[in-house]
């Protein structure tokens, strides 16, 4: 995500279109309830801690409508908004912000 934003890019919707071809094996699985899609926002450390919280939880729900317009049921997925917990890069680099600003999707078995 860009900086300060839960909009999704052109390069975004592409990356979501390829994870939602790879969740057509669970797709079945899900409409039988036996699966569902944990969809989990971050942010980088730039900013005010609350706000961060508040920022990844619009980035989730953001996927989470993108993925449910693709035809996933919304029903299926937990969504959540993490703030700047469990960084996968430094934020003391631009590049390390850059990879904290993100989306991750995961499907859990019931």
């Amino acid at each position: 995500f860009k900086f300060d934003s839960a909009a999704l890019t052109a390069d975004d919707k592409a990356i979501l279109d390829d994870a939602y071809t790879r969740l057509a094996p669970y797709k079945e699985l899900m409409q039988k309830g036996l699966s569902h899609i944990e969809i989990t926002g971050y942010t980088d450390t730039s900013g005010p801690e609350a706000y961060n919280l508040k920022l990844s939880e619009r980035r989730a729900n953001t996927v989470a409508d993108y993925m449910a317009a693709k035809g996933i049921d919304r029903g299926r997925m937990v969504v959540k908004g993490m703030g700047e917990a469990n960084p996968i890069a430094d934020n003391a680099t631009h590049a390390g912000r850059i990879k904290n600003r993100r989306v991750e999707l995961d499907v859990i078995q019931d």
